[in-house]
């Protein structure tokens, strides 16, 4: 049970479970023609890129596009067995991220089930320090967020610099360049910021494929991806924090791009 498959959201553990799963969006297709309606999926699961749990509308407290300087919101829900279906229309051309964020959860986890979260995420020693210093005795209640983008290119032409920059995550996912137009061979850099810092020794995994991988952010906050599969991606990472009153937070961040087989 230690991979990465299982990781980055430990956030859908119920009070007793240990399972965890990753959230994350995806457009069905990956493009779409001018003026066509956009279809995007919201799921959490084990085994990207299947669907197989869908969150409920209620807990998403936005969902949001931005091509350039234009920028709308998607509000149409649909909840299906395995995903939530999201439609609706963006009003321009270019490459669009899309993005949702979800309202913040409550969870307790047992000692066991901390030990193992820990090491699922690739916290760094800090934070494993901070467990161990707070005693046999501590209690683990923990404040999560989840956020989620991908990208969809609409039409031809248009902008394709927009979908670069943040979009209001704690903890966001930045591509040096429009993931839409990335080959098998090619390589993908993704920097890391909390706030518009750059989150150096940051735990990124990326699975496609069925395979997984995992590896820290440089001096910079920057890893650089090697596209060696066609096909669906998915990114994330999760900061974990203790406060001052010994409770915990933790923001989750997946990003999911479209490899083109070509």
């Amino acid at each position: 049970m230690k991979t990465w498959m299982l990781a980055a959201a430990v956030t859908a553990l119920a009070a007793t479970a240990a399972s965890a799963h990753d959230t994350w969006i995806m457009c069905t297709p990956p493009a779409i023609k001018s003026g066509a309606a956009v279809t995007l999926h919201i799921t959490s699961g084990m085994k990207f890129p299947e669907y197989e749990t869908a969150p409920d509308a209620a807990r998403i407290e936005k969902c949001e596009w931005r091509i350039g300087g234009r920028r709308g919101t998607l509000d149409e829900f649909k909840k299906g067995e395995t995903s939530l279906t999201v439609t609706g229309r963006v009003s321009t051309d270019g490459v669009a991220v899309i993005y949702a964020e979800f309202l913040p959860k409550e969870i307790d986890l047992a000692p066991a089930e901390v030990e193992e979260y820990m090491e699922e995420i690739g916290a760094p020693e800090s934070v494993r320090k901070a467990w161990t210093d707070a005693g046999p005795d501590a209690t683990f209640h923990e404040t999560y967020r989840k956020h989620a983008r991908t990208y969809l290119r609409v039409g031809d032409s248009g902008d394709a610099t927009g979908c670069l920059g943040p979009v209001g995550f704690n903890i966001d996912f930045l591509p040096d360049r429009d993931p839409t137009s990335v080959k098998v061979g090619e390589t993908l850099t993704i920097k890391v910021i909390r706030g518009g810092d750059e989150l150096s020794g940051f735990s990124v995994g990326a699975v496609r494929g069925g395979k997984t991988s995992m590896q820290r952010t440089n001096q910079n906050g920057m890893v650089t991806l090697s596209i060696d599969t066609a096909g669906w991606w998915l990114v994330r990472g999760t900061e974990l924090r203790r406060n001052a009153d010994g409770t915990w937070e933790s923001d989750f961040t997946t990003l999911t791009f479209f490899v083109a087989n070509h």
